[in-house]
Order: C-alpha cells, then structure tokens, then sequence
C-alpha cells in the first residue's frame, strides 16, 4: 500500500516509525485479516500512475471518481473527511462570502489589500465537484497555486504568497502546532467538501474477494470503542455531545 505524508493521518515520527491516524486504522484491518502489508512513500499523483499500472496495490485516502473506476476498486467508506478554508489571523473580515458563488464573486475583483484572491490547495487532491469545476474554469483557474503539501501551504500562507488555504482544517492546525504557529491560523466558517473516504485498489493485482474481507473487517472495527476514540467527528457515525 501507497502512502504520501499527510498529518495528522499519515505521518513519521522523530524516529522514522510511521504513525498517523489513517496508519492505525489501517494496520487494525489488515492484521485483522492475517495480510501482510508494507508502506510506500510517493507523491499522491504518482502514486495513482502506480496503481494503475498495477505496480502499487492499494492507496488509503481515496474519493471514488468515474475516471479511477477504470483501473481501481474501492472498499466501503471508513471515515469523513471534510475541507475547509484557513487564513491569517485577523482576515476573516477581509473573506466574507458565505459560498462558492460569492468566492468567484470576490476572486474576480481585487480586495482592500490590492491583489486579487490567491488560493492554495495541493495538487491531485479532490475537493468535491463544485470546486473542481473552479479549478478549471478558464476564468478562475489562475487564481489557484499548486501545494505540495501541508507545510508548504502553511508557509505560503503565512509568507503572504496566498491567501487563503484549501484544506482540512484539523489537518493543518495539527501540523501548525508542530511548527509553532497554530496562533497565527484562523478557520473560515464556510465548508467547501464533506465526504466519506475509502481504499483504492489497483484492479490489476487486487481481486473482489480480497476486498469483500477488507470491508468485512471495516465493519467491525466501525463498531469498536476505540474507532469513535480515533477518528472522533470524523467517524462516519459520528453523533456530536450536545
């Protein structure tokens, strides 16, 4: 299975040990079925080639799209994933629209700060139809910058090269902390895309029944204690405390 450094879901430790949330889950399921597995670094664009070439196995962190149904399967969903908005501190008023029709709104014209809207999000990620259909619009497209990943989003973020971050907001507030600039971060309300994630399977090497005992084993685990503990809002059940 394929992994790109994704924190906190997928990450290494001080002492080179993989570690992430996404990496626990994953090692329940598969112990669970008795399958060995090792973890490979790439780049998540790269990684897709991999897969399709049937030279990778699996990717974790997977949307189901038309276009991958062709070379993958996919397991049940194990857990949410939602994206958001993350600016400086003290600009929310600066971002005042309440959705994607008033971001292209402001994206067209330039703001108090004298520059049109720059926006970051990290390249192959999918970010839900609507946004994706910014990103190739031949009248918004160059207002986004491509991201590496979420450290480089945090650093253009706070060195004024965007202005706002395309992102899970738990994911770079947690990566913030490690960097020592959480304060500095602020969520705008606005939720650009709420979905559940799965297991990318290459069609290649990866056979249905396989599958049917991963998703066996999904569903067990997604009655277990300790997955509401780990994945917290982001399990797929999740019902708040009110």
């Amino acid at each position: 299975m394929v992994v790109e450094e994704f924190f906190p879901f997928i990450y290494k430790e001080s002492d080179g040990q993989l570690s992430g949330l996404d990496v626990q889950f994953m090692r329940k399921v598969f112990d669970g079925i008795g399958c060995g597995y090792e973890f490979i670094y790439l780049p998540w664009k790269r990684a897709l080639i991999e897969l399709e070439e049937g030279r990778l196995d699996m990717i974790p962190i997977a949307s189901v799209l038309k276009e991958r149904k062709r070379f993958a399967r996919f397991s049940i969903p194990y857990r949410n994933e939602t994206v958001g908005l993350v600016v400086r501190k003290g600009e929310l008023n600066r971002f005042r629209f309440k959705s994607l029709t008033d971001l292209i709104r402001d994206m067209e014209a330039p703001d108090y700060f004298g520059h049109k809207i720059r926006i970051g999000n990290i390249r192959g990620t999918y970010r839900g139809e609507a946004f994706e259909e910014l990103v190739r619009d031949e009248g918004t497209k160059n207002y986004f910058l491509n991201v590496n990943h979420t450290k480089q989003g945090i650093r253009m973020l706070l060195g004024n090269r965007i202005d706002i971050y395309v992102e899970m907001p738990a994911t770079v507030f947690r990566e913030a902390r490690q960097l020592g600039v959480r304060d500095l971060l602020e969520e705008h309300p606005i939720i650009i895309h709420r979905e559940p994630v799965y297991f990318m399977f290459s069609k290649k090497t990866i056979e249905p029944a396989f599958i049917d005992q991963v998703n066996e084993q999904i569903k067990i685990l997604l009655e277990d204690e300790t997955y509401h503990q780990l994945f917290g809002s982001m399990a797929l059940n999740y019902e708040p405390i009110l």
